[in-house]
């Protein structure tokens, strides 16, 4: 049990190492900790080799100027999560975490490919990519919802594998 407590207490201040910190939700430290929790029970189920570093932004530079900005993204060369997070709930944020770090545990597998088209259009005109999307929303948002239902009411006494997209 030690040995838990330990890796736990070891990746929850290697992850908070990562984020600097960002005036812009008044329990920034809070919603630190909670992405912090998310990826140690993300790393239960997919099993990351390394955290990636997670950067918390305004959003003002990308989703408050436009009506369909970006929430987040991933970065697979610098292994960088990066979430916008202005004027976003703690919940929201979170989700879009889960889905980013859905594509870093694809990076660490290879399964995300160079993204050579610069349209934007990758997730729609490439089949690899579009897949790694299917898996990242998938994943994303069933682990997000365990992790809230674990949260609620304690561990389930289910374990439901996750399906592979094919």
């Amino acid at each position: 049990m030690k040995r838990l407590k330990d890796t736990k207490n070891y990746y929850l201040n290697q992850f908070r190492s990562n984020m600097p910190d960002v005036q812009t939700i008044p329990d920034i430290s809070q919603l630190k900790q909670k992405i912090a929790l998310l990826y140690l029970y993300m790393n239960k189920h997919l099993g990351f080799r390394e955290a990636p570093r997670v950067i918390l932004t305004k959003s003002e530079e990308n989703a408050n100027k436009q009506e369909l900005g970006l929430t987040g993204y991933y970065n697979p060369q610098d292994k960088v999560v990066k979430l916008f997070i202005t004027n976003r709930s703690i919940s929201d944020c979170l989700r879009s975490a889960s889905h980013e770090l859905v594509h870093h545990w694809q990076n660490e597998h290879g399964m995300l490919n160079a993204m050579e088209n610069s349209n934007g259009h990758y997730a729609q005109e490439d089949p690899n990519l579009r897949k790694r999307e299917y898996e990242a929303f998938l994943y994303g948002s069933i682990l997000f919802r365990d992790f809230q239902d674990e949260k609620r009411y304690g561990p389930s006494k289910v374990n439901n594998p996750l399906p592979k997209i094919v």
